[in-house]
Formats: C-alpha cells, structure tokens, sequence
C-alpha cells in the first residue's frame, strides 16, 4: 500500500460517484464530494439521478448515467 501513488484533487474525480442537481441536457450541474461542479453527459439526466465521473475537461466534468446498484471505482 506505501507503494501505490496518492491521487488527489483533479486526478482523483474519474470514476467518482455524483447527483445531479440540474438536470443534464447534455450540460447541467453536478454535486460530487460536497463540491457543485459543471458537468456534460452524452444524453439526458434528470435530476437527483445518480452519475458517475469519467473524465475532467479543464473545469467540467464529463459523466455518465448509473445503474441503480452501481459502487464506486477509481482508477
């Protein structure tokens, strides 16, 4: 474990789990670790909708929608 990189800030936002807090059509806004962010997805969310981060495009995040049973993953 003291071998593995510690990811934090931007780096650390793929595969972070969200709600949408403005629904996405395809821009709206997100809310992931407390923080409200920008957010784009490639279709539809409405809000209160589960997301989850898959990539950072300067200060937006880029999401796709949840299955209902889906957990957190990092890379």
């Amino acid at each position: 474990a003291r071998r593995n990189k510690v990811v934090t800030g931007m780096e650390a936002m793929p595969g972070r789990l969200g709600v949408v807090v403005a629904e996405l059509n395809p821009s709206g806004r997100v809310q992931v670790q407390g923080e409200y962010w920008d957010a784009v997805a490639g279709r539809h969310i409405g809000v209160n909708e589960r997301v989850r981060v898959t990539a950072v495009e300067g200060l937006t995040l880029r999401v796709e929608e949840l299955p209902p049973d889906a957990v957190e993953t990092r890379s």
